[in-house]
């Protein structure tokens, strides 16, 4: 998921897209490029509202993963469930992007997140032991995190030099009465979405 929100978005929790030229506007926006159906679905369930720039990028992340897990759209449900078997990283970025973002080139796609994924991988396989629950927050954009390593690929994914990222979102938690443990679990969602999926490029990165 974090190669796909990559892919997606560059982090940028306010990205446009899909730019229609008869009505002049852009039809999709938010992390996950989100469309104004799965936009409103999410707002009337979670309060959340994935297309306003002052919402925050970690509640942006909360309202992609309620969609995933409590939402309406079966095929977001379905690529969770994917993501929920496990298995190779391309098998979970192919049911990311077929079932949750569905672009128009999704084999090209999927091979251009494919090769993201294995590099944000190596951002936890890089902490100590697999025993640091912070390594993600500290590395994803969303927590202030702005560089990404490079690794060498596996045969079939395109090697990659240094990649940094200059994304950087503040987390403002409001209406909580301790906005510490607010944020900590809107963080753990969040790797909790994408901690089954990374942990699997153990094996496969080298």
């Amino acid at each position: 998921m974090v190669g796909t929100e990559d892919g997606e978005s560059g982090f940028n929790p306010n990205a446009r897209g899909d730019f229609d030229s008869a009505s002049g506007q852009y039809l999709a926006g938010g992390p996950f490029q989100h469309h104004r159906d799965r936009r409103n679905a999410i707002l009337a369930a979670t309060g959340i509202d994935m297309w306003d720039n002052n919402t925050s990028h970690e509640k942006k992340l909360e309202g992609a993963y309620w969609e995933l897990t409590q939402g309406n759209d079966s095929q977001a449900r379905r690529a969770w469930r994917k993501l929920l078997e496990g298995g190779p990283v391309e098998y979970g970025v192919s049911a990311a992007t077929y079932d949750y973002e569905r672009p128009r080139d999704k084999a090209g796609q999927t091979a251009v997140r494919t090769d993201l994924a294995y590099k944000w991988g190596k951002v936890l396989q890089d902490s100590p032991a697999g025993n640091d629950p912070n390594a993600f927050k500290r590395a994803h954009p969303a927590f202030g995190g702005n560089v990404v390593p490079p690794l060498m690929q596996p045969p079939g994914i395109n090697a990659g030099s240094e990649v940094k990222m200059n994304q950087t979102t503040n987390i403002s938690v409001v209406g909580s009465s301790n906005p510490t443990d607010t944020a900590n679990a809107v963080a753990g969602k969040q790797e909790s979405v994408n901690g089954r999926l990374l942990r699997n490029t153990q094996g496969a990165i080298r």
